[in-house]
């Protein structure tokens, strides 16, 4: 990505999704937040109604600064600029429910499906809304479905397994993306957020410091539902820190909610 990208800009500097992905490479690579949040800036002086612009936007106001409201605002101009694809519609549904909008998220992830019905960015967000309403029939269902269609376990079937009290199948689930994970590139927070459910937050630090030396890109998804019990922890403002996020303002923002 930071190869294509610069390749871009040297072609043309005001190439505004160029400028877009740039950033993401400097959060990822880099932990530059502040770097991350001027490409992005550049790239809306450029083009205002560029949608990749405002969904980067919007990623950046929930990964990095816990600015829910933000996000959700920031990606329904990104939708409103381009509703086709799916890729927006699911990162709008991720903001809604971040935001606590279970309903507004099902709608939307649901729109997701409309628009292309193998569309998942890892696991469906239409299972996870559906789980954090508690609607855990329909969660584990299409759960399974992405299950099937990839041939690899759901951490977010494991983590309704364990809301449900489920512990043997959620632990199952973790038992085989931990010996997947011998073998190919599982993310860590993946195995940390089964962590998390099942109560276990030392087990869930230790795999998401794992994540920090990988330079994880998900790690970013801090602020997702499944991350809210390790708040409290001072460990997870000390993880903050060490992938360039402010924690003092980003927690303080969480706490309001």
């Amino acid at each position: 990505m930071k190869e294509a990208a610069s390749k871009a800009l040297a072609l043309d500097e005001r190439d505004a999704e160029a400028h877009c992905y740039l950033g993401e490479v400097k959060r990822v690579l880099d932990r530059d937040v502040a770097g991350e949040e001027a490409e992005v800036n550049r790239a809306l002086q450029l083009d205002r109604n560029s949608a990749a612009a405002h969904e980067f936007l919007a990623v950046g106001e929930h990964d990095t600064r816990g600015e829910s409201e933000k996000a959700v605002a920031e990606m329904q101009e990104a939708r409103k600029l381009d509703p086709l694809p799916p890729d927006i519609s699911s990162w709008a549904a991720v903001m809604y429910l971040a935001n606590g909008q279970i309903d507004d998220a099902i709608t939307e992830a649901e729109r997701t499906l409309q628009l292309d019905p193998n569309y998942m960015y890892r696991d469906p967000i239409l299972a996870t809304a559906y789980r954090e309403k508690g609607d855990y029939g329909r969660a584990i269902a299409l759960y399974k479905k992405a299950q099937e269609a990839t041939g690899a376990p759901r951490s977010g079937l494991a983590i309704t397994y364990a809301k449900m009290g489920r512990q043997s199948d959620a632990r199952r689930i973790l038992d085989e993306l931990k010996k997947l994970s011998t073998t190919k590139y599982v993310a860590a927070d993946v195995i940390a957020s089964i962590y998390v459910a099942l109560g276990e937050k030392d087990e869930a630090f230790r795999w998401l410091d794992r994540g920090v030396e990988q330079h994880a890109a998900a790690l970013y998804s801090y602020f997702s539902l499944e991350f809210r019990p390790l708040r409290s922890d001072p460990r997870f403002a000390d993880l903050l820190r060490r992938i360039g996020v402010d924690p003092a303002k980003a927690l303080a923002r969480q706490d309001k909610k």
